[in-house]
């Protein structure tokens, strides 16, 4: 949950998305979660395809047709990863969903090369995969820790701390802030921001990240308007 100091409640809705209500106490917010495990093949189990399609989503992480990866109750998105052991380097595969405030948004992530290729939009919930042409080696998605902020992170001078239960800080967590483009475009990064962890999640460690938003507006809080195709 994200929590500020004074006491007032932001969030509920505005004119380009609807949301949880984020609780607002001060011009200091964080969020306290666990985050789960990363699931390499959670959106979707290995797959070929024969020609430019939809991937089915069939990793353990869907459920009603589509894949849900961050919380709306934590106020956290995740950021989608995709696998091969093959060479897929020709291939683009376009993951479109929600964000955390259930705004549409889309991301084109670049095929991997015997490697996972990390997204950099962080995703509530994933609704859709499709590639570009045909898939002749198996094909996994699924989540990776990159974890992304429900408020807009300006400059990386406004984080207070990053860090695993009881330890005072995650000096090697790598944090981006919210990009700035806009209109934002398939390829460009969050809009609010991410923070990728030094360790990976294992599902009982809780992880803690405070910075200073800007509460000036709606555009210094929450970003740009998401790119949704």
């Amino acid at each position: 949950m994200t929590v500020f100091s004074d006491g007032t409640q932001l969030g509920g809705q505005d004119r380009r998305r609807t949301g949880k209500a984020l609780k607002l106490r001060s011009e200091m917010t964080y969020l306290d979660f666990v985050p789960t495990t990363l699931d390499r093949d959670g959106i979707c189990a290995a797959q070929q395809t024969a020609g430019a399609g939809s991937l089915l989503l069939n990793g353990a992480l869907v459920a009603n047709g589509s894949a849900t990866i961050g919380s709306r109750t934590d106020n956290f998105g995740r950021c989608v990863g995709v696998y091969s052991g093959g060479d897929l380097s020709a291939r683009t595969f376009t993951v479109n969903g929600l964000d955390v405030y259930g705004a549409p948004m889309t991301e084109n992530i670049a095929g991997p090369n015997n490697t996972t290729t990390a997204g950099v939009k962080a995703f509530w919930r994933v609704t859709s995969v499709t590639v570009n042409g045909a898939v002749g080696t198996n094909v996994e998605v699924g989540t990776i820790d990159k974890f992304g902020l429900p408020l807009f992170l300006g400059n990386l001078s406004q984080v207070v701390r990053v860090g695993w239960a009881a330890t005072l800080a995650d000096n090697a967590a790598t944090v981006a802030v919210g990009v700035t483009t806009s209109p934002a475009t398939a390829t460009t990064g969050d809009v609010r921001g991410t923070v990728v962890p030094s360790s990976a999640a294992d599902n009982t460690r809780r992880l803690t990240i405070v910075w200073i938003p800007d509460l000036t507006n709606t555009l210094t809080m929450y970003g740009v308007r998401q790119f949704s195709a």
